[in-house]
């Protein structure tokens, strides 16, 4: 039977766990609802991408404020502050009617919405005891957190709230969610205090060094490629700022004690767990981008169909957590998070083989494998991240984690997009070429179209027209999918390398 303090314990996380699953799904599915909200407002594809960008601002400069509205507050008032500017950011996106202002309201939705997992974070490690007990807890927070989870779900939520192309939905559920976090939060840490010495200690400094160098750092990654990076004063300017204020932040942190972020954590595994999870968070966007855009690209598929092929993702993230979860205490996590990369790797390699024909019952069984490794995945870092961590260095050590995700896949979807654009301009050379010196497969394929639309065409120049057409269109999706191809593969050498150097970590179990 569970005493008054288990009772506590799962009470809070499962508020917590609440608002954090709401956090890390709604907005995907705000990702893959792109085009509707270009639409209502009648801006460009180009234009849209600055809604998932500036989120992301805003999520950077929200993490740190997260521990300073715990620390003023209390957990119980730190909860409901980020819960209500959550539901008045959405609630005014949902009224406003102008792009330029929706935007500056996504920042403040973006922060007020990373702070959530954050103080799930804080609740974790200030009632969850070193053991079994933390196991547990951390257990739920992977699942609560895991981008996969929200992935397999977010594009049926983004498909059953976009009724008759109302996006507002989108803004307005997860809002009306939080109410209900913001009146459960009000019933718990009714002990906490108000400390106004708090803000005072804050490192204020710190914090608007790192947050100006990594904002800058996340907008140019996200926009490099829409505004063909260079050639866009600003992109560059953006690029100077992030390395400029990294480098004074770095000195700040160096200099201070009491800095935001302790520099003595970086001397431990956890520099590696950052590392790492910024590649995981670029590997696992073959399933989180690379193919709902492949999909999209060359089968013209919606949200509703998005939803159909990710719905594995989940399910097989869950089982992957249950197994980790049973190995922690068994197995070294090196071996758990080695096999994780290697799942993750061999299904991008496998997807690689992917055609233009490819449909929904081609990528169900790899989406669930890959959901598997995320699984594992999730758990395994998190017992490595935190080895040999102090109390004093769990803000950086949340901060950091946080920083890491954001990064990882802002960035990620940054060289991705990228390298795809390039790898589908060599193709489409290389297959011109072929098309103009009329290679024998080239005359196989225009022979074939000309045959099945014989039946329709009667005048013979009218016929070779269309055909050749057809030929162009054959050929631009022909370069779609190759270097949507190249792009598995290239994911799969990162994730494989990955997987490969796990073993730098020091031996780590949970501890029960």
């Amino acid at each position: 039977m569970l005493d008054q303090a288990s009772i506590q314990r799962l009470t809070s996380m499962s508020v917590a766990a609440f608002g954090a699953a709401i956090s890390s799904t709604f907005p995907l599915s705000v990702i893959f609802a792109q085009q509707d909200i270009a639409g209502a407002f009648s801006v460009t594809s180009q234009d849209v991408g600055w809604v998932v960008t500036l989120y992301n601002v805003g999520q950077i400069l929200g993490l740190p404020i997260a521990f300073l509205f715990s620390g003023l507050l209390g957990r119980r008032r730190a909860m409901m502050a980020a819960g209500i500017g959550y539901i008045l950011s959405s609630l005014l996106i949902v009224i406003i009617d102008n792009f330029a202002t929706m935007l500056i309201l996504r920042v403040f939705q973006g922060a007020f919405a990373g702070m959530l997992p954050i103080l799930m974070f804080i609740i974790l490690f200030s009632t969850h005891p070193a053991g079994i007990i933390r196991t547990r807890g951390l257990t739920y927070f992977a699942t609560a957190t895991a981008t996969a989870i929200g992935v397999g779900i977010s594009a049926w939520f983004g498909s059953l709230f976009l009724y008759n192309e109302n996006w507002r939905l989108l803004f307005i559920v997860p809002a009306l969610g939080i109410i209900v976090y913001v009146v459960m939060a009000h019933f718990l840490f009714r002990e906490d205090p108000i400390k106004p010495e708090a803000f005072k200690l804050f490192d204020w400094p710190g914090y608007i060094l790192i947050s100006m160098s990594l904002a800058c750092l996340v907008i140019f990654v996200s926009e490099g490629e829409r505004h063909f990076w260079f050639d866009s004063w600003w992109i560059t300017a953006c690029l100077v700022n992030a390395i400029l204020f990294f480098i004074f932040a770095l000195y700040h942190f160096i200099k201070h004690d009491q800095a935001l972020l302790k520099k003595s954590i970086f001397y431990k595994p956890f520099s590696y767990g950052l590392i790492f999870q910024v590649v995981f968070r670029f590997g696992s966007l073959f399933i989180i981008w690379i193919i709902p855009q492949f999909l999209i690209q060359l089968a013209g598929f919606r949200i509703e169909q998005i939803a159909e092929v990710l719905w594995p993702f989940t399910f097989g993230t869950l089982i992957g957590l249950v197994v980790a979860y049973m190995l922690s205490p068994r197995i070294d996590q090196r071996i758990v998070m080695s096999v994780a990369l290697a799942i993750l790797a061999f299904t991008s390699l496998y997807c690689s083989y992917s055609t233009s024909q490819w449909a929904i019952d081609d990528f169900l069984l790899p989406i669930f494998i890959a959901g598997l490794g995320q699984g594992l995945f999730s758990l395994a870092t998190l017992h490595l991240v935190l080895y040999d961590i102090l109390p004093v260095e769990g803000p950086t050590c949340g901060i950091g984690f946080n920083y890491a995700r954001v990064l990882g896949l802002s960035g990620g979807i940054g060289v991705l997009s990228h390298f795809i654009n390039e790898r589908e301009k060599l193709h489409s050379a290389m297959l011109g070429e072929n098309v103009h010196s009329q290679s024998e497969e080239t005359l196989s394929t225009l022979s074939s179209i000309q045959a099945s639309l014989s039946q329709f065409f009667s005048d013979p120049g009218r016929l070779d027209a269309v055909s050749y057409a057809q030929l162009s269109q054959h050929v631009k999706t022909q370069a779609f999918a190759l270097s949507y191809n190249d792009a598995f593969l290239l994911v799969f050498v990162v994730l494989f390398i990955a997987s490969a150097c796990v073993w730098i970590f020091p031996h780590s179990k949970a501890i029960y």
